[in-house]
């Protein structure tokens, strides 16, 4: 049977648990202190618990044993929370079809919006759409293609 685990990402809560779970069975004693876990918190997660896991192992390593947020060295802080202009539905399409199928369908997508929006006029499409007349037409023979 299946489980359907949700991505870390939109269980924030379950953060500072999981976190713990791996300071005790780390071989080293560690304390996190609140700061830490908020911006542990505030992440996004793409690489899920496993990611998070490491993280803790990478901190464990400190000689200091007292995690503060200036440990914390995601080089990926300046991502927090970027992705989430994306819909879950969005993320995971991403994720089992790939970023380049989900771009060719929001490509299709914006191209029959603006079209139905412009009333078929194709050259309104393109000056709203702000692409090539060449970049319209491969768009719109793959959305003809497809139908």
């Amino acid at each position: 049977f299946n489980l359907d685990i949700p991505p870390l990402r939109t269980r924030p809560a379950d953060i500072p648990l999981l976190i713990k779970y791996f300071c005790r069975h780390s071989p080293r004693q560690i304390i996190i202190k609140e700061d830490a876990l908020a911006i542990c918190q505030q992440y996004f997660w793409p690489g899920n618990t496993r990611e998070l896991k490491k993280q803790v192992e990478i901190l464990s390593s400190l000689n200091q044993g007292i995690i503060r947020a200036e440990h914390i060295n995601l080089s990926y802080k300046s991502m927090e929370k970027k992705a989430s202009w994306l819909t879950t539905e969005q993320q995971e399409f991403i994720s089992q079809n790939g970023l380049r199928q989900f771009i060719s369908k929001v490509e299709k997508e914006s191209l029959k919006h603006s079209l139905a929006r412009n009333n078929g006029k194709i050259t309104h499409s393109i000056k709203e759409l702000k692409i090539s007349a060449s970049a319209f037409y491969r768009i719109f023979d793959q959305l003809n293609n497809s139908l």
